[in-house]
C-alpha cells in the first residue's frame, strides 16, 4: 500500500483524535482553575491573567472538541 494513500485515509481520524485529546487537556486545566478540581489552584480574581485563564481554557476545550467550533476555539485563526 502506498504510504500517501494510507496517510490520506487515516488523516481525518487522527486529526479528530488529536483535537479531542487536546480539548480534554484544556478542559482539565480550566476545571483546575475554576473549580479547584483536581489538585486545587482556584483563582477567582478575573481581572488578572491567571484568573481569566480558567474560563478561557474551559470554554476553549469544549469548543475544540466539537468540530464546527474548532476554529472559533483558536480565536479567529482562518
Amino acid at each position: 500500500m502506498d504510504t500517501s494513500k494510507a496517510a490520506a485515509k487515516w488523516a481525518p481520524y487522527l486529526l479528530s483524535a488529536l483535537r479531542i485529546a487536546v480539548g480534554i487537556v484544556f478542559i482539565r486545566h480550566g476545571m483546575q482553575r475554576l473549580f479547584g478540581f483536581p489538585f486545587g489552584g482556584m483563582d477567582h480574581n478575573f481581572l488578572t491573567l491567571n484568573g481569566i485563564a480558567g474560563p478561557m481554557a474551559f470554554a476553549g476545550g469544549l469548543l475544540m472538541m466539537q468540530y464546527p467550533f474548532a476554529r472559533a476555539a483558536t480565536f479567529g485563526r482562518s
